[in-house]
């Protein structure tokens, strides 16, 4: 569409737009069009004694309002290479009931590499299943077109974000750490390391520790019972302060010294006895037992499942 045909009402609103999201004109001028062109054959059905002139002004008008909600109730999008390094796993809003999921990555901000959180909800809440978690080999770089609301940190993936041109580049734990400023962290000494929290109270969830050690025992994986489709899962680490030995409850249940991983479950793809580096916040009770929100696992010497066989 030439900008002769843009009626002076939406050429008005494209100038505010550029104004006040700060998106290229020819990029809001293309989106329209998409629109329109897309709105046709809806107008043609609704209208259909329509005069073309009165289609055009139907199509234009419903344009304009979609191009203004779209740019202007989402944030203002700008295109960014990042490195996926950590999932918390699918969740339910408690008050919105609708999914969502934050994800985590590595993002030069400001020249400066720095872990981000990317907050993923509704129909783009399982975008993480099409993307490549950390493996024995390294981490996945992406180039993607992410928002970010004025003042705030978290990064939005929303329906117009695409992960393009994914990458793998080798990267272990020493030198992830060392580029993030991560802290490693002995278990018998996790308790002076407790994550940060905000004026809320709330442990901010960029804010890793690092334990280096063993996952001991079968991880497990269960459904929420609260929440139907969601899961979690929960690992136990061990490392050479650990000294205790394994007891065993009224249940005959085994209960193993270490430090208790809460994850996601798709994490929890090595088995008992693997070797790894495990990050995310570490949060202490009242009672003084740390426990963990495991969102990365970087394999060092895994063991991972043997495969079944039909026989």
């Amino acid at each position: 569409m030439t900008e002769t045909k843009y009626p002076n009402f939406v050429r008005e609103r494209f100038q505010q737009l550029v104004q006040k999201t700060q998106t290229p004109m020819a990029a809001i001028e293309q989106q329209y069009d998409q629109i329109f062109e897309g709105s046709r054959q809806r107008a043609q059905s609704q209208f259909p004694s329509a005069t073309a002139e009165e289609l055009a002004s139907f199509m234009h008008k419903f344009s304009v309002g979609k191009i203004w909600k779209e740019l202007i109730m989402n944030p203002p999008q700008t295109d960014v290479e990042l490195i996926y390094c950590g999932l918390e796993g699918l969740r339910k809003g408690k008050t919105s009931g609708k999914f969502f999921t934050n994800m985590f990555a590595m993002i030069q901000d400001k020249g400066i590499p720095t872990l981000m959180r990317m907050t993923a909800r509704g129909s783009m809440s399982e975008v993480y299943r099409h993307l490549s978690l950390p493996h024995p080999g390294g981490m996945t770089r992406y180039k993607v077109n992410l928002g970010r609301f004025e003042n705030q940190k978290d990064l939005i993936i929303d329906k117009r974000s695409e992960f393009k041109n994914p990458t793998s580049i080798a990267i272990n734990y020493k030198t992830f750490n060392e580029t993030l400023n991560i802290p490693e962290v002995a278990i018998d000494q996790i308790n002076n390391y407790p994550s940060k929290k905000n004026v809320d109270g709330w442990v901010v969830q960029t804010d890793w520790r690092c334990i280096v050690g063993f996952i001991s025992g079968d991880p497990r994986i269960w459904e929420r019972k609260n929440v139907k489709g969601t899961y979690g899962g929960v690992c136990n680490i061990v490392d050479m302060t650990v000294d205790e030995e394994p007891t065993v409850d009224s249940s005959g249940n085994i209960i193993r010294p270490g430090m208790t991983a809460w994850t996601a479950p798709e994490l929890l793809i090595y088995e008992d006895g693997s070797y790894c580096a495990f990050y995310g916040t570490i949060s202490i009770d009242d009672k003084g037992k740390p426990t963990m929100n495991c969102f990365l696992i970087i394999p060092i010497i895994p063991i991972m499942p043997v495969p079944e066989t039909e026989e």
